[in-house]
């Protein structure tokens, strides 16, 4: 891909809206009718989520709830992670890999202009679905390093000092507490 290329050249505009007290058997049907994957959330016209098909697989099907009881605001992701129309798409999937997403509201002053998904991306450039992968795997990595060892000081299993504490449980342990937990 050369040259920047912005947001708002390849999103989608005017996204479908719910309300997030719509009942969940209705906003599928929305979704379906559509041929959508999100419905974008607004209250007072300010978007504040977003249901995918994900959500209501593991937030309604797989706990076994009824469609018809429960309202979009009991399964949306909230808050809504959103970026501006003149953001670069290479920051934007990049932004959609590291928070291990597939969708960005798009947000001019305020109000929603549009969604970006993976698709969009993947229709102008499926390489950058890769490299962006590849970076969310990269940085998944470093976070498990980085998360097993937080900082120096005092055991809190054994009272003993060390120089590499480990949180478990919320609590900071010494490499041989920390194993004593498994």
């Amino acid at each position: 891909m050369n040259g920047r290329l912005a947001v708002r050249e390849v999103m989608t505009p005017d996204p479908i809206t719910v309300s997030p007290r719509m009942r969940l058997n209705h906003a599928a049907a929305l979704m379906k009718e559509g041929d959508v994957s999100s419905l974008i959330v607004v209250s007072k016209g300010i978007p504040v989520g977003i249901v995918t098909e994900k959500d209501f697989v593991e937030k309604s099907v797989a706990a076994n709830a009824k469609p018809s009881q429960l309202t979009v605001k009991d399964i949306m992701s909230s808050p809504l992670v959103t970026v501006a129309p003149n953001t670069d798409i290479v920051q934007a999937a990049r932004t959609m890999a590291s928070l291990r997403i597939r969708r960005l509201a798009v947000l001019e002053e305020g109000r929603l202009a549009g969604i970006l998904t993976e698709g969009d991306i993947l229709k102008i450039s499926p390489e950058l679905i890769e490299i962006t992968r590849e970076f969310e795997s990269i940085n998944t990595r470093a976070e498990k390093i980085s998360d097993e060892v937080v900082t120096m000081g005092i055991c809190e299993g054994c009272q003993a000092f060390s120089e590499e504490l480990r949180e478990h449980e919320g609590l900071h342990l010494c490499k041989t507490c920390f194993d004593d937990q498994d």
